[in-house]
């Protein structure tokens, strides 16, 4: 498969650990940090892709204080964020399972707090989060935010699975992905199916099969069917390596949903989270329908890097903010991949 990644001109916005999304046009940024373990500020950033122009906004509402580690999804022309690490000392965020939605036109801030007798995901840091609509082509829409994995206060790394209903507030628990817990793996939905590949286990990064969890909307409640399935690596195709803190989207290639996996750390660091393993620049194309892995060929790729923050435009490509490089510098550049 054959891919073009262009570079956006924008005044840099150095950080990694942040997270992002596109809505009609425009990235917004939130979090992250530029110095090791000292979160960046709380503010949102808009950055025009067409000009990339970048304006911090005056948000109004009640906003987070300023996190890394925090993961987001969005729904319509809102992005959720939950948990993350903040404070002197860069501790889990204990919010109680709070959602914090930010409405990109209103430019406004609102916290989302469960419903009474709803169940809580325990606080975390450098998990996954997605945001999408279920059961709209059933006339049962129901958008719901999910988080996944991640570093969990109390209990190491894990693989449990939640999805936060928007309109109820109501946390519900999924069946736990298979193997190992984990912190930064990424997760991406295509049709009504969850996919899951990487992560960092706490020795290594992990790689093999992608893994599969296929929901349904039944009642006005989004349901797992079954338990998650492993897609193992096809024997003799090309696959990605082992990784972590990379980032996986669906996009539309000719019409079909294909999962797009880019970049990520391949070595840890000896110095854990102060300093920077080793990544690739590399770019992976995942098909639902025949379960195989493509490499994206591409004349020139932006420069290796992990702890990105992606997400995907209305024309289906995937767009790339800043991250950390082997130098261990923030990135604070902006990529378009199109297929």
């Amino acid at each position: 498969m054959k891919g073009t990644w262009k570079q956006i001109a924008t005044a840099p916005l150095l950080r990694s650990s942040h997270s992002v999304a596109v809505v009609k046009g425009t990235i917004f940024i939130f979090g992250g940090e530029i110095k090791p373990r000292v979160p960046v500020d709380d503010k949102v950033y808009a950055v025009e892709l067409s000009g990339g122009k970048h304006t911090a906004l005056e948000a109004k509402g009640s906003s987070p204080c300023a996190r890394v580690g925090h993961a987001s999804g969005t729904i319509g022309s809102t992005f959720y964020v939950f948990g993350g690490r903040g404070g002197p000392a860069l501790d889990p965020l204990e919010e109680n399972g709070r959602v914090w939605a930010f409405d990109t036109a209103a430019e406004t801030w609102a916290c989302l707090d469960p419903a009474e007798g709803s169940p809580v995901p325990p606080s975390r840091s450098y998990h996954a989060a997605l945001g999408a609509v279920m059961g709209a082509g059933e006339g049962e829409s129901v958008g719901v935010f999910f988080i996944h994995a991640g570093c969990v206060v109390n209990d190491g790394r894990s693989g449990d699975l939640w999805g936060f209903d928007v309109k109820t507030r109501r946390w519900t628990q999924y069946p736990t992905a298979p193997g190992i817990g984990r912190g930064g793996t990424t997760f991406c939905m295509s049709g009504s199916t969850l996919y899951r590949f990487g992560g960092f286990d706490g020795t290594s990064e992990v790689g093999g099969g992608i893994d599969a969890l296929k929901l349904s909307v039944e009642g006005g409640a989004v349901k797992a069917e079954g338990d998650w399935q492993t897609i193992p690596q096809a024997a003799g195709s090309p696959y990605p390596g082992p990784r972590s803190v990379c980032s996986m989207q669906t996009v539309k290639v000719g019409g079909a949903e294909k999962l797009v996996l880019v970049m990520g750390e391949r070595d840890p660091s000896p110095d854990g989270h102060l300093g920077a393993g080793k990544f690739y620049n590399d770019a992976w194309v995942f098909d639902p329908a025949t379960a195989a892995w493509a490499e994206v060929e591409v004349p020139a790729k932006p420069e290796q890097r992990g702890w990105i923050a992606a997400g995907t435009t209305e024309e289906s490509q995937l767009v790339l903010w800043g991250g950390l490089g082997e130098k261990n510098e923030r990135l604070g550049d902006c990529w378009v991949l199109a297929l």
